[in-house]
């Protein structure tokens, strides 16, 4: 492969990266996305690593509802395209035989998916505009088209900030239901067996992906507007509507602030467990039942062990990279 060649395979990977995260990416635009990445592992490369750029670049525009939408395009094109090429021309090439290796098991390129790690929390811009924040340890999988936005929620638990647009539907699958929505900011968490759901603006629908409950009964798509907390099971589905404290709260750790109310000493864990390498562990039973109040912050672990301490009768021993918690029966 010569330098011209590559250059231009970089060139038009950063055109295309530009085109997808303009939010009028056409159908043909799409397939010919797809096929171009597919007819060559030097374009899967070239756009993997422009994609990578994009995802990284603090230069690229922000604009709000009022901007024209023929200029938002436009300027998005432009410094994309040039922020991209920049950056990639700048990658040198030692030999021609550093042909990448082609990828048998490749998916569509317009996939993309996000992940965070143990105690990492990320906000990403999504194709269309949209926000996406990730809370510990979450994994999400997004496939943007012409017609639909749809994202899969794999773990873990997530804010959404989803940007208007009626042509192109945006839904979150979990496996267990599908979220549906228009433009909407909610909180999705996904445990073994539920989800839970927390809307602070607009409104959301969740189908059920089961075709009966579990007395056989049709299920009934649930609509939830801003206020509303709700948590489904595969079986089961409880909504409390007019709830906006308890809807706002449910994302703060957006903020790195947890704030529990007379909430148990095993909740507490659980929840501070999530974010934590070196994890809380409660040893006596009858300590997991002890009630707690108070706002904690996220990157601050041990002002909630010294809470602990200082607030519940408990002692705390740390050993082996784990915190245990014992009842302290002479308090």
């Amino acid at each position: 492969m010569t330098a011209k060649g590559i250059r231009q395979i970089q060139k038009q990977a950063a055109l295309y990266v530009a085109r997808l995260y303009s939010g009028e990416l056409s159908e043909p635009e799409e397939a010919a996305i797809i096929a171009w990445c597919k007819a060559s592992p030097y374009h899967q490369l070239e756009y993997q690593k422009a994609l990578a750029i994009w995802d990284n670049s603090s230069a690229l525009p922000r604009f709000s509802e009022q901007t024209p939408r023929r200029q938002r395009i436009k300027a998005v094109l432009a410094v994309a395209a040039c922020t991209l090429l920049a950056a990639t021309l700048s990658i040198s090439y030692l030999h021609s035989s550093t042909k990448p290796k082609p990828d048998s098991a490749l998916i569509n390129p317009l996939q993309r998916q996000y992940q965070t790690v143990i105690g990492q929390v990320s906000t990403v811009t999504l194709p269309d505009g949209s926000e996406l924040t990730l809370n510990t340890a979450t994994t999400v999988r997004i496939d943007f088209t012409g017609k639909e936005r749809q994202v899969w929620l794999q773990s873990g638990e997530a804010f959404f900030d989803v940007a208007k647009d009626p042509e192109r539907p945006f839904s979150i699958n979990t496996g267990m239901q599908t979220i549906r929505v228009l433009g909407t900011q909610f909180n999705v968490r996904k445990s073994a067996d539920s989800i839970q759901v927390a809307v602070t603006e607009g409104i959301v629908s969740v189908h059920n992906n089961a075709k009966t409950a579990a007395n056989n009964a049709p299920w009934q798509d649930a609509y939830l507007p801003a206020g509303s907390v709700a948590a489904f099971s595969d079986s089961s589905k409880v909504v409390s509507n007019n709830q906006p404290f308890k809807a706002n709260s449910a994302q703060s750790w957006r903020t790195g602030i947890f704030r529990f109310d007379d909430e148990s000493l095993a909740n507490v864990v659980a929840e501070f467990n999530r974010y934590r390498h070196q994890k809380l562990v409660i040893e006596d039973p009858q300590a997991a039942d002890l009630k707690i109040s108070g706002v904690f912050h996220l990157k601050d672990g041990d002002s909630l062990i010294n809470a602990l301490k200082a607030t519940l009768p408990i002692k705390v021993d740390h050993k082996n990279g784990q915190y245990r918690i014992y009842l302290d029966r002479n308090s």
